[in-house]
């Protein structure tokens, strides 16, 4: 099983309303994705980021395999999905790995 984690920091320039509304269609989008891409064991999207942290949303997913992976990154209606975030974000880090 992999596990594939990825975090956003947002542009400064959005407003506190555009930040909100960023996140959750990005949250509803990516939430519909487990019943209809092959392979997703588990996706969550996290908006809730307290003060502390340096970054604004976090996605946790698990996947059947590497494949089932590159089957999703690839996958139209993830692409659809993320299409939200294109130029909203100042920074994006990932992390997979094997569970």
């Amino acid at each position: 099983m992999i596990r594939h984690v990825v975090m956003w920091k947002l542009k400064e320039d959005l407003t506190p309303f555009e930040r909100e509304q960023l996140m959750l269609e990005f949250k509803l989008n990516m939430s519909n994705l487990g019943p209809i891409v092959e392979g997703i064991v588990k996706i969550e999207v996290i908006v809730d980021i307290l003060d502390s942290s340096n970054m604004d949303m976090l996605l946790i997913s698990e996947f059947e395999s590497k494949d089932a992976l590159n089957q999703y990154q690839n996958h139209p209606k993830h692409k659809d999905a993320t299409k939200c975030l294109k130029g909203m974000a100042k920074i994006r880090s990932c992390v997979d790995y094997v569970l």
